[in-house]
């Protein structure tokens, strides 16, 4: 635990400051040198070749760019004799430098060790110095290379192949993302029932491949024709041994409904037109089955390239009414915007609203179709 001792702080900034050094004319019998070093750590060799116990109390990190030492987080101060060397001993001092500094960069550094000695051989304040490299195949890596192609995917499943191309073994959640492409970028697709979340980690070693395969029914419903993204989180360690994430994208495409060797398509044409703060939505069912849908919806706005959710003053209640349109029909739906969010200023917005379609056994897919208006 860190603690703010003013004694020890004031010793520290006497230690870290350039152009100081030891008090005494005798000099302190430890040298020092660097076993090891990378991103995560330093393993320093203290060698003492005096009588006395020597203890650093503090250390500080530099990193050295143009010639100039940039100071990398704060002093660092040790309590309990953690960095001791005992008479003609060579002991190895751990620095945590991830722990104590944070994440640092490949290059040059400067560390510096500091303490307080009292005895016959040498009495006051000591620093020593020592300088270290870390390379970029030292450096932690941030990801890895996992290729992901699609293999069978239907409207009620899919499946992706995920290949580890990297040169340590990764761990896959089994608990996915799915996104749908719409004409303004991926749609994350919700959940149409309670799922238990799947806390599996599947492991990849070097050079395999783990097929993923989803059966969205009762999941997410029939996938609407479309392309789509899934999402894995992939964990890795480092070479440290500390735990790295990163997410591992796939992707896919739905060409039509597969059903028995009959294949449909569908199409919810979404066309709109506003009157005052009346929205009239033209809907035409060109899928195989019934589309229902109920008066519940929601709107986005348009601020810059992303669309941002219009938060309505109070919590809206929409009617339990539920509409349906059958095959190779044609419906109108209409709301009025006002009651739910009184007057919207000018801009571009879209009004957000779910259809759900039965086809046959597969129950609940559902569709979450926009459609755009102006108010100017």
């Amino acid at each position: 635990m860190r603690k703010t001792v003013t004694l020890l702080l004031i010793m520290l900034l006497l230690f870290c400051s350039c152009g100081e050094g030891e008090t005494d004319k005798k000099i302190l019998p430890l040298s020092l040198s660097v076993k090891s070093a990378s991103a995560g750590e330093a393993v320093v060799l203290a060698e003492n070749s005096g009588e006395e116990k020597i203890r650093a109390d503090g250390v500080c990190l530099y990193k050295i760019e143009d010639g100039k030492e940039i100071p990398v987080g704060d002093y660092e101060i040790f309590y309990n004799n953690e960095l001791s060397a005992h008479p003609g001993e060579t002991a190895e001092w751990v620095i945590d430098i991830e722990e104590l500094f944070g994440k640092i960069s490949a290059g040059e550094y400067k560390m510096t060790f500091g303490g307080f000695e009292k005895g016959e051989q040498y009495n006051g304040n000591w620093y020593k110095e020592i300088t270290f490299g870390i390379t970029e195949a030292e450096n932690f890596p941030e990801s890895l290379e996992v290729k992901a192609e699609s293999l069978e995917c239907r409207n009620w499943g899919f499946g992706i192949r995920f290949t580890n191309n990297s040169d340590r073994e990764i761990k896959l959640s089994a608990a996915e993302e799915v996104f749908y492409e719409t004409e303004t970028g991926f749609e994350k697709l919700e959940f149409i029932r309670g799922i238990t979340h799947d806390d599996t980690m599947i492991p990849v070693a070097p050079g395999e491949s783990f097929d993923f395969y989803k059966n969205t029914d009762g999941v997410y419903g029939l996938f609407p024709i479309g392309k789509y993204r899934i999402d894995l989180r992939a964990v890795f360690k480092n070479d440290a041994g500390a735990e790295k994430e990163q997410i591992v994208s796939g992707f896919f495409e739905i060409t039509g409904f597969e059903k028995d060797n009959i294949t449909l398509s569908y199409n919810i044409e979404d066309k709109a037109e506003i009157s005052g703060t009346v929205i009239r939505a033209e809907i035409k069912n060109g899928w195989g089955a019934e589309v229902r849908f109920g008066d519940d919806y929601f709107i986005q706005r348009l601020e810059g390239e992303e669309w941002v959710t219009v938060e309505p003053p109070e919590t809206p209640a929409f009617d339990t009414v539920l509409w349906t349109v059958q095959p190779g029909e044609t419906s109108e739906w209409t709301a009025d915007l006002s009651l739910i969010y009184g007057e919207l200023p000018k801009g571009s917005y879209r009004l957000c609203k779910n259809f759900f379609m039965d086809a046959e056994n597969y129950k609940n897919g559902r569709h979450l179709a926009f459609f755009g208006f102006e108010i100017v």
